[in-house]
């Protein structure tokens, strides 16, 4: 692994998170502990399966820290031997390599190792050498041309473009359509140009998802985000359970800090977030020309709901967004597709067994 000297500063800052320096004896700046520092940069930049530690490189009086306690040494020893590859590849992912040293203003973006689950690491990296798989190829009809000024269809523009299909109603559904932004006006040539393309990554979440489910849910979650940080649209991602929680960057740090803190307690509640999300997906027309969702849900996901409120909801997702999904699965001798597989454009399953991941 390639370490850039921000991801350095940041693995230094792991190793030291949490830990209380003593006043009463400065920070030497003597040439042993300047040796040792480099020691540790040249240990983290290593590219080996072993632990990454510098135990064997240099003697034990250099490692000596005067003012760190030696029970806060012994936590950064542990710290040091528990940074594997797999979790080093996980953190520099992470932190989204910046370019640059690291800056005093970044501490905050510092993730404790202890906060991860153990088992993330090692999910993550066997879903990394899935990723070529991890793509869905969205083909989306057909070449369009505008005509008479217009480019097509949207749910939001002056009442001078509606479109004439929407005359067909009654007095009081057209009003309930444009009220709740159902309508279709006629967009203008040009307005597409400057509109955007969305990816939204929603993750399942809740009392249906924990343990194994949960973690193996989060790292597919991070290799999808991995994937498509260069994808060249705009990226955005929520977790959905009893709620629908706001559509963040997962780039950003507080992006980061919430997806990997986030708890939700409660059961699964299609009606609430799915209701959300219609609102969402209504208001993003006008700023994006396409939306592209990925779901990441349970292969049970909705297993108990019925099958025509829940196929009248998709289909009204469907007319808004491109939509796929990976069903995660613990069960792999499970012959019957996932329930909910029917709503969705693509999907695929992801299932681990015996803590080896494959797709089907």
């Amino acid at each position: 692994l390639k370490l850039n000297a921000y991801e350095i500063g940041m693995l230094i800052a792991q190793l030291l998170s949490g830990l209380e320096f003593s006043n009463s004896s400065p920070v030497p700046t003597d040439r042993p502990l300047v040796q040792s520092c480099r020691l540790l940069e040249a240990a983290l930049r290593e590219n080996h399966q072993e632990p990454v530690t510098a135990e064997k490189n240099h003697p034990q009086e250099n490692r000596q820290l005067p003012f760190i306690s030696n029970l806060d040494q012994d936590k950064i020893k542990r710290r040091l031997l528990s940074l594997t590859k797999s979790r080093v590849r996980l953190l520099k992912d992470l932190y989204a390599t910046p370019k640059g040293p690291l800056d005093s203003k970044n501490l905050g973006e510092v993730i404790p190792l202890e906060s991860l689950p153990p088992t993330l690491s090692d999910l993550y990296s066997q879903l990394l050498t899935l990723t070529p798989k991890l793509t869905f190829h969205n083909h989306r009809g057909s070449q369009t041309y505008s005509c008479g000024g217009y480019h097509g269809l949207t749910h939001k523009g002056s009442l001078d473009n509606l479109a004439l299909s929407e005359h067909l109603y009654s007095k009081a559904l057209l009003q309930h359509r444009i009220l709740n932004r159902e309508a279709l006006y006629y967009g203008r040539e040009g307005e597409r140009e400057k509109r955007r393309r969305l990816t939204l990554i929603i993750t399942q979440s809740g009392l249906e998802m924990s343990g194994t489910s949960n973690h193996l849910a989060i790292a597919l979650t991070l290799a999808a985000i991995t994937k498509l940080r260069n994808h060249g649209g705009d990226l955005r991602h929520a977790f959905f359970g009893s709620s629908l929680t706001i559509p963040i960057d997962p780039l950003t740090p507080t992006g980061r800090q919430k997806f990997l803190s986030w708890q939700d307690d409660e059961g699964l509640d299609l009606k609430r977030p799915f209701t959300r999300l219609k609102e969402q997906l209504r208001n993003w027309q006008e700023s994006y020309h396409q939306i592209d969702m990925i779901w990441i849900i349970d292969r049970h996901f909705a297993a108990d709901q019925k099958s025509s409120s829940l196929k009248k909801t998709m289909k009204e997702i469907q007319s808004l967004s491109h939509h796929s999904a990976w069903f995660i699965s613990l069960s792999p001798n499970s012959p019957a597709p996932p329930v909910a597989a029917e709503f969705f454009h693509q999907h695929r399953q992801v299932v681990m067994q015996n803590d080896k991941i494959t797709l089907n």
